[in-house]
């Protein structure tokens, strides 16, 4: 099951996925999740949650939406649970995009492994110090997403 963060659940999650995103300096995460701006779903699977995943507008441009920093514990990777992380944020962008009546949006992430979102329709923009910047666009009309 994938749901929002529950109000107050950071002080308890944030340290829990925290080791699994060592490039965010002590403290981020929690941060982040209390940040109004930055919202977080949580996989759960027997009540237990095994995964975290950001997103939220980029804040530059009400057209431009980021996918954030996402975690999932080492006991349930491979099992699908962070792809279905990324289409419940990509589908919360979209609904995101058509209540606010814009016609598209582009989403970007960062990662150390782009093949992984080249096969969900990003595009690497950018590289630097092994990291990717990539985007898709999300554009909506009769058909949905594109």
């Amino acid at each position: 099951m994938i749901r929002p963060i529950h109000e107050g659940e950071a002080l308890a999650l944030a340290p829990l996925f925290a080791p699994f995103m060592p490039w965010l300096p002590q403290g981020a995460l929690y941060a982040m999740m209390q940040y109004e701006r930055r919202r977080f779903f949580v996989a759960e699977q027997g009540g237990e949650a095994v995964a975290i995943a950001a997103y939220g507008p980029s804040g530059y441009s009400r057209h431009a939406w980021a996918l954030g920093p996402a975690a999932t514990l080492p006991t349930h990777r491979g099992k699908g649970v962070g792809s279905e992380l990324i289409q419940t944020r990509l589908d919360a962008i979209q609904a995101a995009v058509i209540a606010s009546g814009l016609p598209a949006a582009l989403v970007h992430v960062s990662s150390r492994r782009p093949h992984s979102w080249v096969r969900l329709g990003f595009r690497v923009i950018d590289e630097v110090d092994g990291s990717s910047l990539l985007c898709r666009r999300l554009t909506v009309g009769a058909e949905g997403e594109r």
